[in-house]
C-alpha cells in the first residue's frame, strides 16, 4: 500500500511538473520571446494598394483634414496616397502620368466632369527575398471613384426617423444649402429651391413648411463629404454637430445641437 501511495505521489508530481512547463511557455508568433516567433509574420509582399481621400473643407481648420471615400463632390481636392513606403511610384490619373520616388502622395483639384474614373498605381521596390521569395517587388493596383454634384451628395435629402429620446414619434428632417429665408445659396440645388422649414425643436412654425423640416443649413466651408458632414456654426441659432451617412443603406446618424438643445437622430432617406 505504501509502495502504491509513493508511486501515485511521483506520478502526480510528474504531471504537475509537465503542466507547469506548458503554462510557462509562450506560443505567440509575433512575440520575440516565444519559441515559435515568426520574423516574417508582419512582413507583406510589395503592394500597390492606395487610398483616395477628399479634402474636408475649403477653408478654416478643417481644410487640412482629408477623408477616405470613393464618391467625391466636384470642386474639392482629392489626395491619392500609396500605403507602401520607400518605393518608386507611377500614378496614371487619366491622361496625366506622375512618377518618382517622392510621389507616394499626389493631390489634385477635382475639376473633372461628373462621372466615374479609374486611377492606377504601379510600384517597384526591392522585395524581401527571405520572407517572400516569390515576390518580384512589382505591383499594380487600379481603383475607381465617382465625381458627383454637391447637390447629389447623401446629405441633400429628406430623412424620416426618430430622435433617440422620442423613439415613438417619427419626423422628417431635410437638409439644404444656404439660408432658406433668402433662397438657398451654394450650388443652387433644384430640389432645395422651394423648401421652407418649421422649427420642430422650438415648436415654432414661423414659416410655411413644404415638409416638417428642421432648418439645418450648411455651406461649403463646413466639413463636408458624401459620408460625413460636420457643422461648425457658432451661437445658439447655428447648427453644430455631425452626421454619418451610408449610401448603400440610405441611412443617417445625426448628433447635433441647435437653439441650445442637443439631440440625436437616426433616419433613412424617403422619396
Amino acid at each position: 500500500m505504501k509502495r502504491f501511495s509513493f508511486f501515485s505521489l511521483c506520478l502526480l508530481l510528474s504531471i504537475s511538473s509537465c503542466k507547469n512547463d506548458r503554462d510557462d511557455k509562450c506560443f505567440d508568433p509575433s512575440n520575440r520571446e516565444c519559441e515559435n516567433y515568426d520574423p516574417c509574420l508582419a512582413k507583406k509582399p510589395v503592394s500597390a494598394d492606395f487610398v483616395m481621400e477628399q479634402q474636408f473643407s475649403i477653408s478654416g481648420a478643417l481644410a487640412s483634414v482629408y477623408r477616405a471615400d470613393s464618391v467625391f463632390p466636384s470642386g474639392r481636392r482629392v489626395k491619392f496616397r500609396a500605403l507602401e513606403d520607400s518605393a518608386y511610384y507611377r500614378w496614371e490619373l487619366g491622361t496625366e502620368v506622375v512618377e518618382g520616388f517622392d510621389k507616394q502622395e499626389v493631390s489634385r483639384a477635382l475639376t473633372l466632369n461628373l462621372g466615374h474614373y479609374s486611377p492606377r498605381l504601379s510600384i517597384s521596390k526591392s522585395p524581401d527575398s527571405i520572407c517572400h521569395p516569390q515576390d518580384d517587388g512589382i505591383d499594380v493596383k487600379t481603383k475607381s471613384f465617382q465625381v458627383i454634384s454637391a447637390c447629389e451628395t447623401m446629405i441633400i435629402n429628406r430623412f424620416k426617423g426618430v430622435f433617440n429620446d422620442l423613439p415613438d414619434d417619427s419626423l422628417i428632417i431635410e437638409f439644404y444649402f444656404g439660408d432658406f429665408q433668402a433662397r438657398p445659396s451654394g450650388p443652387g440645388c433644384s430640389k432645395s429651391l422651394d423648401i421652407w422649414a418649421v422649427d420642430l425643436l422650438q415648436q415654432n412654425s414661423a414659416y410655411i413648411p413644404k415638409y416638417d423640416t428642421i432648418p439645418t443649413i450648411f455651406d461649403l466651408n463646413d466639413g463636408f463629404s458624401d459620408t460625413y458632414v460636420e457643422w461648425v456654426g457658432s451661437g445658439s441659432g447655428s447648427m453644430k454637430g455631425h452626421a454619418l451617412l451610408e449610401r448603400n443603406k440610405k441611412t443617417i446618424s445625426l448628433d447635433f445641437s441647435y437653439a441650445n438643445i442637443s439631440r440625436q437622430f437616426n433616419g433613412k432617406i424617403i422619396p
